[in-house]
């Protein structure tokens, strides 16, 4: 199947995207909302940091307030209920100083406790 149907295919069953994250310029949130544009879905953005009034001014400017959530901080205990929810686990870093992220190693470790299950595979893409 070539890539583009496969992307195509993957943003067909999308429901609810989520982010869990500090908002930092090395997050790549300003391009996942550019991006969110064209996906039909909702994204969830949990956390919160010095870029959060400039990523609330760019969702409303881009039309998406409706489709794009502002959570805030969530708590250990109830972040695992938030994987539960999204459909997609996003991660839209673009920066080198964004070494490894921290909501990364969590989603990995409520995997291997066997506290999260995978219901499908998505195609991964990597642009440079």
């Amino acid at each position: 199947m070539p890539r583009l149907a496969l992307l195509e295919t993957a943003v067909a069953v999308l429901g609810v995207l989520l982010f869990v994250g500090v908002f930092r310029y090395y997050k790549g949130l300003s391009y996942l909302l550019e991006a969110m544009q064209w996906v039909p879905a909702t994204l969830l953005l949990v956390g919160g940091g010095p870029l959060e009034d400039e990523l609330r001014a760019q969702a409303d400017g881009l039309g998406l307030a409706e489709r794009v959530r502002f959570v805030g901080r969530v708590s250990d205990k109830d972040l695992p209920a938030y994987y539960h929810a999204a459909d997609l686990f996003v991660l839209p870093s673009c920066e080198r100083s964004e070494a490894y992220g921290l909501a990364q190693l969590r989603f990995h470790d409520l995997f291997a406790r066997g506290s999260l299950s995978v219901p499908g595979v998505y195609p991964t893409y990597v642009a440079d």
